[in-house]
């Protein structure tokens, strides 16, 4: 099971774009919780800190998956995924 993120994507692959999309990520707890750009992050210990989470998608035109990062300041995520 994966928690998720809804964020924008934006296919460094194909250009395709669309205003939210799910990414998942192993790295909150694997509660299967969606989670929104901005929210707390509901995990036992992660309240207060920084770090970087790794999210991952796939392409609906390519269907290639999509590696990014979000920032978690204070506890919370923040406001954009950063593809490469």
């Amino acid at each position: 099971m994966y928690d998720t993120v809804l964020a924008p994507l934006r296919c460094p692959h194909c250009g395709f774009s669309a205003d939210e999309h799910e990414w998942v990520t192993e790295q909150l707890g694997r509660r299967g919780n969606a989670y929104r750009l901005g929210d707390p992050v509901l995990v036992v210990g992660i309240l207060g800190l920084t770090a970087q989470l790794t999210v991952r998608a796939v392409c609906p035109r390519c269907g290639r998956d999509v590696a990014g990062l979000v920032d978690v300041v204070n506890g919370y995520l923040g406001k954009e995924v950063r593809t490469s």
